[in-house]
């Protein structure tokens, strides 16, 4: 599958009809939409899984009340309006088009909706009935793992708690595994022998109550029956309290959406706040880097002085082989003059040489013996030992200029912190003299999101454990059946099943795990991509379930920071995505929030790498376009900005417009 275009009609902040063009060339499949916070980049997420799936989840992980998606301009200025969104895309080279829309009236200022009416079609081809579009889209990309190819920061970071998370991160591994890989599907099987088992095994616990070697069984049944209850209730208990406290939540997200005067204020600070926290870990990055130059180039300091030695010392030696080789000549010169003093006549003529040619000679080799003397040996051999040692700073105009850009992106850091500090300090009293505390607000929901998250762990073991008392229950139910006794159609008919049951959980288990290491390996691809530790060898689940990076040497790495485990969780969301039965474009919506720039880096070069279609929705406080565009190896295929006119009105641009 892959997006080729969204239409939004009234969408949040998108008035009227707005649109992005998707489609890319398989060589550059990368689409970037930058966008500040505030700006609508949630909004068109949230528009692109409402045209696949006629719902949208809120932060919360519920559905939310689609009257809240209708922008608000159109609701005042039209008493009767449609909202929706439309979206083309392509799959098994047909092109598909979808569509949802509401009909929606204002009533007195608040949104009043009608029936959703969905429409879909293959280009060229008849409708879909209506009531087929859940299962055709399913078939496409079921909404159980949409989360893996459609997700943003929080989602992101709901995910990494799962996974930190000791006492539930193994089934949470395991589940999500199950999801993308098909495994509920093969379970609807199972589910269909435990109903047969269940109704059959009443009458023969009843055979059996009077047996003497199944009594004991029986016993020990009732006692796992009777814990399998106290666990429904304890799941029952929790499931009520999270959904209590997810309520508590999405009450004290909507005081904070209704705080319209403070609230893009508070996102304003909270985005520079974040682009603030990137510039310092930019900072510390270039520091780091800044201080390996600086020890492969301790010479810096003195690098005008080392140069112009180097140059004197160039110049020297020069002038040192200049003036050995003179030597060298005035010596065969004053060689060859002795020769001929020492023979009267000329060897090519035989004749006698002159006496004033004799004179003429004798001068000058007495001037050849008088330069000589003049001539100060020069220390080659010393002058070429030192040259040896400061040729390397002939040139050090290059290591300069390396160092002075350093420099200057330091203090490029440094002003636009301060500047930073200064506007969040501005923003932050602007906020202070308001009447409502929005910190407090904060604090709030922050307090009601840690609850949500305990009483989801909660449920989660309730789960699990449930599942193991159901094993422990079909082992004794099985044994019962399979005991000596007094026969029964009953409990013939139970043994046959139990076998068939135990075939297929063997059958399951064999295919899980054969997926787990699948999954395994495609995770250790990815994080060895993502990660900037080179002694790590890649990730490990084992037979449990539980993620652990591993070393080289095949240890694994008990220490997590917050960075590792967010590259983990993208490393498993990543080949989650790339194992599942259906390919699907990925779509992330800030998802560099809290990672260095190192791994920054390191994602947006994976990114390049990928074969998948993949939409960024990036702000400026995790992706700089001058600094990080080149990252993508040229595999950028088109560029969008989300401009702000208005608290309730965005305008989408093309790049190349902005």
């Amino acid at each position: 599958m892959r997006l080729l275009s969204v239409k939004m009609e009234n969408w949040g902040p998108y008035y009227g009809s707005q649109s992005i063009d998707f489609e890319c060339s398989r060589s550059a499949p990368v689409v970037l939409v930058y966008g500040e916070n505030m700006r609508g980049k949630t909004s068109l997420l949230r528009g692109i899984r409402f045209a696949l799936y006629g719902m949208v989840e809120g932060q919360d992980g519920k559905d939310m009340d689609l009257s809240l998606l209708a922008n608000y301009d159109a609701r005042d200025e039209f008493p009767e309006f449609e909202f929706g969104v439309s979206l083309l895309f392509e799959h098994k080279n047909e092109r598909i088009e979808l569509s949802r829309m509401i009909p929606a009236k204002n009533d007195n200022g608040k949104v009043v909706v009608g029936n959703l009416r969905s429409k879909m079609r293959v280009v060229g081809g008849n409708p879909v009935p209506e009531q087929d579009i859940k299962e055709m889209v399913s078939r496409i990309l079921h909404p159980d793992i949409a989360g893996f190819f459609l997700f943003d920061g929080e989602m992101l970071e709901r995910f990494e708690k799962r996974l930190r998370n000791e006492e539930t991160s193994a089934g949470y591994v395991r589940r999500q595994i199950e999801m993308v890989l098909g495994v509920p599907a093969l379970r609807y099987l199972k589910e269909d022998t435990a109903a047969l088992i269940e109704e059959t095994s009443a009458a023969v616990r009843k055979e059996s109550s009077a047996e003497k070697a199944s009594k004991e069984r029986v016993k020990e049944l009732e006692i796992v029956e009777d814990s399998q209850r106290g666990k429904a209730r304890d799941a029952t208990e929790a499931e009520e309290n999270l959904k209590k406290t997810r309520q508590l939540v999405a009450d004290l997200d909507a005081q904070m959406q209704e705080v319209e005067a403070i609230k893009e204020t508070y996102y304003d600070r909270k985005s520079k706040q974040e682009q603030l926290l990137n510039l310092e870990r930019d900072r510390l990055g270039i520091e780091v880097d800044l201080r390996q130059f600086l020890l492969n180039h301790w010479w810096l300091p003195v690098a005008g002085k080392l140069s112009q030695l180097a140059s004197e010392t160039s110049d020297q030696l020069a002038n040192a082989v200049s003036v050995v080789e003179h030597q060298r000549h005035l010596e065969f010169e004053s060689d060859q003059i002795e020769k001929q003093l020492k023979k009267p006549t000329c060897e090519v003529c035989k004749q006698e040489v002159p006496e004033a040619q004799f004179a003429i000679l004798k001068a000058r080799l007495l001037a050849i013996e008088n330069e000589m003397n003049e001539i100060e040996q020069p220390d080659i051999s010393t002058l070429q030992s030192r040259f040896k040692l400061l040729s390397r700073f002939m040139d050090v105009q290059p290591a300069l200029e390396q160092y002075e850009g350093f420099d200057t992106e330091i203090r490029r850091n440094i002003l636009r912190a301060s500047n930073l500090k200064s506007e969040i300090e501005s923003l932050t009293q602007s906020i202070e003299g308001n009447t409502i505390d929005v910190a407090a607000l904060e604090k709030q929901l922050q307090s009601a999101r840690q609850l949500e998250d305990q009483f989801d762990r909660a449920l989660a073991q309730c789960e699990e454990q449930q599942i193991e008392l159901a094993a422990r229950r079909n082992l004794l139910i099985r044994a019962i059946a399979s005991s000596s006794g007094t026969g029964g159609v009953a409990k013939a008919k139970l043994q046959v099943l139990g076998q068939v049951d135990s075939a297929l959980e063997k059958a399951i288990g064999n295919f899980r795990d054969a997926m787990r290491l699948r999954v395994q390996e495609e995770a250790s691809t990815v994080f060895r991509h993502l990660t900037t530790e080179k002694d790590y060898a890649g990730l490990r689940i084992d037979g449990s379930y539980y993620l652990r990076i591993v070393d080289k040497d095949d240890r694994v790495i008990a220490m997590r920071s917050a960075g590792a485990d967010q590259i983990v969780t993208m490393s498993l969301i990543g080949a989650l995505a790339r194992s599942a039965v259906e390919e699907g474009p990925i779509v992330m919506d800030t998802p560099f929030g809290r990672l260095d720039r190192q791994h920054r880096s390191n994602i947006l070069k994976w990114v390049a790498a990928m074969e998948s279609q993949v939409i960024l929705f990036v702000q400026s406080g995790e992706f700089e376009r001058e600094r990080d565009i080149n990252q993508l190896d040229g595999r950028v295929g088109r560029e969008y900005v989300l401009r702000r006119e208005g608290a309730t009105r965005t305008r989408i641009e093309d790049y190349s417009h902005g």
